[in-house]
C-alpha cells in the first residue's frame, strides 16, 4: 500500500509520476538507450496510478475480455452497476452463447479514465465554488 512505503519510496514514486506524465521515457543501460514504446509508457503510468492509490498493479493484455464481476472489481463498483452501464450503452459488451456478458479490458480502462477525469473536474469545480464563497468556515455559519 502507498502508506506503507518509506519516505524515499514515496518520493521516488512521486518523481516517477512527474516524469511519466510530462515526457516520453527511455531506458538506459550502460551506453545503450532505448525509447519505450507508447504501450509500455502507458502501462507504467497506469501502474503508477494504482500504486499511488494504494493498490497493487497487475499486467494483463488489453484484448482480454472480462466478466461483469471482474469489471466491477476493476472499477470498484458492484456487478449490478456494471450490468446497468452495459445496458445503458456506456460500457460496450458482447454476450456469449451462454448469455453471459464479456467486456474488453481496454473498454473498462477507458471508461475508468473518463469517469475519473469527470470526477476530478467536478471536485475542482466544487473547490472553486467553496473558495469563492469564503471557504468552509463561511459555510458553517
Amino acid at each position: 500500500m502507498a502508506q506503507e512505503y518509506g519516505s524515499n519510496a514515496r518520493d521516488a514514486l512521486q518523481r516517477l509520476g512527474e516524469i511519466l506524465r510530462k515526457t516520453r521515457v527511455s531506458l538506459s543501460a550502460g551506453q545503450d538507450t532505448i525509447p519505450l514504446p507508447e504501450a509500455l509508457h502507458e502501462a507504467l503510468r497506469e501502474g503508477l496510478a494504482v500504486l499511488e492509490a494504494g493498490g497493487v498493479p497487475t499486467v494483463v493484455a488489453k484484448e482480454r475480455e472480462l466478466s461483469t464481476q471482474d469489471a466491477a472489481a476493476l472499477l470498484n463498483v458492484s456487478r449490478q452497476y456494471v450490468v446497468r452501464l452495459v445496458e445503458r450503452g456506456l460500457l460496450p459488451a458482447v454476450t456469449t452463447e451462454g448469455g453471459h456478458r464479456r467486456i474488453r479490458l481496454e473498454d473498462v480502462l477507458a471508461y475508468r479514465r473518463t469517469r475519473d477525469s469527470e470526477r476530478r473536474a467536478a471536485l475542482d469545480e466544487l473547490e472553486q465554488i467553496t473558495e469563492e464563497s469564503g471557504g468552509y468556515a463561511a459555510l458553517k455559519r
